[in-house]
């Protein structure tokens, strides 16, 4: 699964050569991929049923209401871009430009009252807001589906990729423990959060 060239839900290009002027990936995108002449399919999935990574069916939901687009056709946009090294804002938004991209009505496209950097943040709304369930592993609460890592690089990355890599998944753990910290000064006060600190103290020791 992958952004479909024509842009149109339901599309199917298995790999065909196509003009970037009918692909939801623009010229620059295309001539980055990995796969630069092929433009494979992005079908929306209906129902629970989901993308599969490794035998695993992936289900993707939002974690809040404000979207007008499925979480799923979401969510496998954004694993295609991101198994190609590409799940950044603005590639999100390059792809989601077409009128008939499956994202587009995601964005605001009137310039004179949004401009590029505003559907960046709006990109990132969209990836920050993909939850992912593994339906056939009995998981039904759902995990943030993809994080950004490195601050001075604009790449996100699935949460199934990072949990396999140690280093990622450490500097995952670090960035939890930091927004914990930050918990904590907040609410330092409330003594029922005391052994969830102490626990979180001693993980901190671990890491560091």
């Amino acid at each position: 699964m992958s952004v479909c060239g024509s842009g149109q839900v339901g599309t199917v290009c298995k790999g065909k050569a196509v003009e970037a002027s009918q692909c939801g990936v623009s010229f620059e995108m295309a001539s980055q991929s990995k796969s630069r002449q092929n433009c494979k399919g992005v079908c929306e999935s209906t129902g629970r049923g989901g993308q599969t990574n490794g035998g695993v069916e992936m289900v993707y939901e939002w974690t809040d209401n404000r979207h007008k687009v499925s979480a799923q056709v979401a969510g496998e946009i954004c694993a295609t871009l991101e198994e190609e090294g590409m799940l950044t804002a603005k590639n999100l938004v390059d792809v989601s430009r077409p009128e008939d991209a499956p994202l587009h009505e995601e964005f605001d496209w009137d310039n004179e009252v949004a401009g590029e950097k505003w559907r960046e943040h709006q990109a990132r709304n969209v990836i920050n807001s993909i939850r992912v369930v593994k339906v056939n592993e009995g998981d039904t609460n759902g995990v943030r589906a993809f994080f950004h890592l490195k601050m001075a690089e604009p790449e996100y990355e699935s949460i199934q990729v990072i949990v396999k890599d140690e280093n990622k998944y450490t500097k995952l753990l670090k960035i939890a423990i930091s927004e914990l910290n930050h918990f904590e000064k907040k609410y330092a006060s409330i003594k029922e959060f005391s052994k969830i600190f102490e626990e979180l103290h001693r993980i901190e020791q671990n890491v560091a």
